[in-house]
């Protein structure tokens, strides 16, 4: 999907943002077969793979339900369901989506899991953790390390679609979980308090 840059992208507005109840999706179809083909007289002849993403040479306007994008924890344990953080999140829903940060050098041990209840600062999972979320021991009397725990869940979502994503090579296809923002000059990027959108591409 390409946009001119007198194009407007809009997921909600401003003064009416997509509420946390209700999630507003562009899916990009991941269409392998007709975007290999060679023919140029193919509907889907696409040799620059344009349309496998979304490319805005205009505006981009997502407003989505505004929420805390991470809270921090002294450490969380194997079986444990309530996870205690240093602050209150904010727009932390039943349902919503959680990873919890590997603290293990090689970072391969995050932890996905969902939200229960939120009590204040204290945040239940629908299920016990399966790995330990310790910090790193260390001898710096003055530094404190935490352990970070992210919400992956947005009301505004730009992704690619999940059917077809079994590769045939036997690759594993991952996910981001961030849209990649490029200015070539002139480009007002404005950074918002609390991001209200998710973006999934493959990688």
């Amino acid at each position: 999907m390409v946009t001119t840059p007198s194009d407007l992208l809009q997921m909600g507005t401003a003064a009416a943002p997509v509420p946390a109840n209700v999630t507003a999706r562009l899916v990009i179809d991941d269409r392998n077969n007709g975007f290999g083909t060679a023919d140029a007289t193919h509907p889907d002849y696409d040799p620059l793979k344009l349309g496998n993403g979304l490319i805005s040479h205009g505006r981009v306007e997502p407003y989505g339900a505004a929420k805390t994008e991470y809270g921090t924890t002294s450490g969380a344990l194997t079986g444990e369901t309530v996870i205690n953080l240093d602050r209150a999140p904010a727009g932390w829903n039943p349902g919503d989506t959680l990873i919890l940060a590997d603290a293990d050098a090689n970072g391969e041990a995050d932890e996905v899991a969902m939200v229960a209840s939120v009590n204040g600062s204290a945040v239940t999972l629908t299920q016990p953790l399966t790995r330990n979320h310790t910090t790193p021991t260390h001898n710096k009397a003055d530094l404190e390390l935490k352990v970070h725990m992210a919400n992956a869940t947005r009301s505004v979502v730009i992704e690619t679609a999940d059917e077809n994503r079994a590769a045939t090579s036997g690759v594993r296809v991952k996910r981001r979980r961030a849209p990649l923002f490029e200015s070539r000059g002139g480009t007002d990027l404005l950074r918002r308090p609390a991001p209200a959108m998710r973006a999934s591409t493959p990688s």
